[in-house]
């Protein structure tokens, strides 16, 4: 009789092994199937009303920057610094074809990861200083605007790539999927 309840006890500890392995496990194993950092069709909702102008926040695999009244005022004012102003060569959804590259000109919504390369794309305050005379010469430092980490590409308020000379063309920053359903209530889709 002790053996068969030491067999059933091996038994069911089994299953539960596997179980919470199973359990556990899947969040990593369904990991492999992602691309682009894991955007896999995930859909979040948000009232950004509380944001402050000039404000940048990180939402994982995404961010979100609430333009000032100068950012808007200012928006077309070194536009032969661009490569692409028109962001006719981005990555956007429909609706986002504009110059705010938004559904709401106080809300830039993207990816902040640089397209070409995958570095982090940081969150640069006005008035910073220059990061070299091309920079200089085009003023955008006087503005917000945002740079990646490793290499120094600078994209404006809107995410839209500066031209440096001697480099590659580059792209403008990626916008996901959005919905807009008030000027300050979005729902973002990461994913295809």
């Amino acid at each position: 009789m002790n053996q068969l309840k030491v067999k059933l006890l091996w038994a069911c500890m089994g299953v539960l092994l596997f179980l919470g392995t199973v359990f556990y496990g899947m969040p990593f194993f369904l990991s492999f199937g992602i691309n682009n950092r894991a955007e896999n069709d995930s859909t979040y909702a948000f009232d950004l009303s509380d944001m402050k102008k000039g404000e940048y926040r990180e939402y994982g695999y995404f961010s979100v920057y609430r333009r000032t009244d100068r950012d808007k005022l200012l928006i077309n004012e070194y536009l032969g610094s661009l490569q692409d102003p028109s962001s006719l060569g981005s990555s956007q959804p429909e609706g986002s074809d504009n110059v705010w590259r938004s559904g709401s000109e106080n809300f830039f919504v993207f990816y902040p990861y640089a397209p070409n390369r995958g570095c982090s794309v940081d969150f640069v305050e006005p008035n910073h200083e220059p990061y070299g005379e091309w920079m200089n010469a085009s003023h955008i430092h006087k503005f917000a605007h945002f740079v990646d980490l490793c290499e120094g590409r600078i994209w404006d308020t809107s995410g839209r790539i500066l031209k440096k000379p001697y480099s590659l063309p580059e792209v403008n920053l990626a916008v996901p999927k959005t919905k807009w359903y008030t000027s300050a209530e979005v729902v973002v889709v990461l994913g295809s």
